[in-house]
């Protein structure tokens, strides 16, 4: 059995590291795709901060076998 589901509900953690993974690369690439064709666009400083401590924690937790919930 894969140690990341639990019957047939995905683990949480591993759901948390893709999802905020993929949210930090599309805003990562929205920001250079911005800058090279000089659009005007809003960042949020604060959105980003926590994708990325989402997407760390996930890794850690992964790592290390701690899940971030559940």
């Amino acid at each position: 059995e894969c140690k990341y589901f639990r019957g047939d509900i995905m683990d949480s953690t591993v759901l948390i590291t893709v999802v905020s993974g993929v949210i930090m690369a599309l805003q990562i690439l929205y920001m250079w795709l911005g800058r090279k064709f000089g659009w005007t666009i809003y960042i949020r400083p604060l959105w980003l901060l926590i994708w990325f401590i989402l997407f760390v924690g996930g890794i850690y937790s992964l790592v290390t076998g701690n899940r971030i919930i559940g």
